[in-house]
């Protein structure tokens, strides 16, 4: 299983490491962000998502994650849609 639109693989092997793996991401992500002399919004290649894109996308995976495992924390038989 994986993300068309970022090629992003699940690796369900790694899920009991997700929550260290995620804030480690994030807080190398925000730095990205945060450096000032590098420019988020351009795209280094025509194909490749600019550092802005990527973080937009990342923040709408998280929050459909995090829908999802409220949602099986609710039901005793969760049904999730592909997003």
């Amino acid at each position: 299983m994986g993300c068309e639109e970022c090629g992003f693989e699940y690796d369900l092997v790694k899920a009991p490491n997700a929550a260290s793996s995620i804030v480690t991401g994030v807080a190398e992500f925000a730095a990205l962000l945060s450096d000032s002399r590098a420019d988020v919004r351009t795209r280094r290649e025509p194909t490749q998502w600019s550092p802005l894109e990527y973080g937009c996308h990342l923040r709408d995976v998280l929050l459909v994650q995090r829908e999802r495992v409220l949602t099986a924390r609710r039901s005793c038989l969760p049904t999730f849609l592909a997003a």
